[in-house]
């Protein structure tokens, strides 16, 4: 009797100190593979992931929102993901490590991830110097080379100097850098022709993070043009929409050849935009705007006017581009764990509000939900059970473009009501940063779940029972 009681005793007591929900103690962290640690195209990268807990946690791996698979390229071993031959065209973006077990769940902070893509210029190798005429007086255009492909792409124009030093070329209205890499002088002076000649010419550079390519040097032969002013014509120019979360950061580029130099005027919904004003960053003679969405009232209507006074009268030229302000997905009625009769019809709601508006899809132990499957029925995030029974695992995600957020409920059925304390919710949230990091477009990332799961359990609390216990042990024993 006393080996029975014994036993009894400590299997009760064992279940209380196993019932640990997971903590993740190590992870991959952001600095390992932030700028300028872009990782080269066709190499491989593996993210770590460690928690403690018990029953031992399982893992899963997110990138941007999708749940990632096992597929030869991608290996997951334990918390590990080893990520091999990179491709940025699918490697790039927001990763996370999940550790759950049945008592709980952990999640990692966010990594953003780019790869670098290095190509080279297509050089003539028997003419390093390349000769271009302008016309004094008139539009001049340079191309940048044509290269193979890079990404992260940024031009830049520069005079060469010694060794890897570059003396930068100064952009102003009349003078700037295009969006494709082209330099261009609204007009070009002769001063313009002797500086590039007298610094040994002028090239272009392409930067993929924190590699640099320069092309051939080009030099400038002046050919004798006239004077006369001309009416301004964009040269790079804005139209179409564009879309951003709150938190990320749009770049919008307008340059206009004329001479005299047009003057470029940025308006939001018909408002002035001024270098002060907050969210907005003005460069290079206001050919460039940089809009950080750090709240709704930046989206709407973006206009870039370049003005010139010519021949007498004032010509004005105007471009139009849309910013449409989206947002992730946020919770408007969250399910909760119920306790239900067994049999009885039951409906559980779920409803998230965002930009585009999300899409809801319930999952039953993994396995998603169809509009009518083994007694349930959806619609519009309203799942309904017919005949409730034993104990189910629902898992209600809502999802757009910007993010995914995720709910777990646990659904018992059971007979008999007892008081019974309340139930302790571990709320998890992962975040999408999709703000200027980057564009940080990808931004404040890139995905957004939460998960309610139950933590019955803590290891505060099994002390406490377990000392208490004891004691009640040894004295009945």
């Amino acid at each position: 009797m006393f080996i029975l009681v014994s036993l009894t005793f400590y299997t009760f007591v064992s279940s209380l100190l196993t019932e640990v929900p997971p903590s993740i103690i190590y992870s991959s962290n952001q600095k390992e593979f932030s700028h300028p640690n872009y990782y080269p195209q066709d190499t491989k990268v593996e993210f770590k992931c460690v928690a403690t807990g018990y029953p031992p946690p399982k893992y899963k791996w997110f990138h941007n929102d999708g749940l990632i698979l096992d597929d030869g390229r991608i290996v997951l071993n334990e918390g590990n993901l080893t990520i091999n031959q990179l491709n940025y065209e699918v490697d790039d973006g927001v990763y996370q490590c999940l550790a759950t077990n049945e008592f709980g769940a952990d999640i990692s902070k966010i990594i953003k991830f780019k790869t670098k893509v290095i190509g080279k210029f297509i050089k003539d190798p028997s003419s390093p110097h390349m000769k271009v005429n302008g016309t004094i007086g008139r539009p001049f255009l340079i191309p940048c080379p044509t290269s193979s492909y890079f990404y992260p792409k940024i031009f830049d124009w520069v005079y060469p100097s010694t060794g890897d030093m570059f003396a930068p070329l100064k952009q102003d209205g009349r003078v700037n850098v295009l969006s494709n890499g082209t330099l261009f002088f609204g007009y070009l002076l002769s001063e313009d022709v002797k500086k590039i000649n007298n610094r040994g010419g002028i090239l272009c550079l392409i930067y993929s993070g924190d590699e640099i390519r320069k092309s051939n040097t080009y030099d400038v032969t002046a050919i004798k043009g006239t004077s006369l002013d001309f009416a301004p014509i964009f040269a790079d120019s804005i139209s179409g929409e564009v879309e951003s979360i709150l938190g990320g950061i749009v770049y919008m580029q307008c340059s206009a050849i004329g001479k005299p130099t047009p003057d470029i005027l940025w308006m939001h919904n018909d408002q002035v935009i001024n270098p002060n004003d907050e969210g907005y960053r003005l460069k290079h003679a206001n050919t460039s705007l940089e809009i950080t969405v750090n709240n709704r009232s930046k989206a709407g209507s973006y206009k870039c006017r370049a003005n010139s006074f010519n021949n007498g009268e004032d010509i004005a030229i105007s471009a139009e581009k849309t910013l449409i302000v989206d947002s992730k997905p946020r919770w408007v009625i969250e399910p909760r764990n119920r306790y239900v009769t067994p049999g009885s019809h039951v409906h559980i709601s779920c409803l998230a509000s965002g930009v585009p508006k999300p899409q809801h899809q319930w999952y039953l132990d993994g396995v998603k939900v169809k509009a009518s499957h083994n007694g349930s029925t959806l619609t519009d995030g309203i799942l309904e059970i017919e005949n409730a029974a034993g104990v189910k695992l629902y898992e209600c995600h809502a999802n757009n473009s910007h993010g995914t957020i995720i709910s777990k409920v646990e659904l018992t059925a059971v007979f008999t009501t007892t008081t019974t304390s309340p139930i302790k919710t571990t709320t998890v949230s992962t975040y999408r940063e999709t703000s200027s990091d980057e564009d940080a477009s990808f931004a404040k990332d890139s995905f957004n779940s939460s998960m309610n799961l139950k933590a019955t359990t803590t290891t505060t609390t099994s002390v406490a029972i377990l000392s208490l216990l004891l004691h009640v042990y040894y004295f009945v024993v």
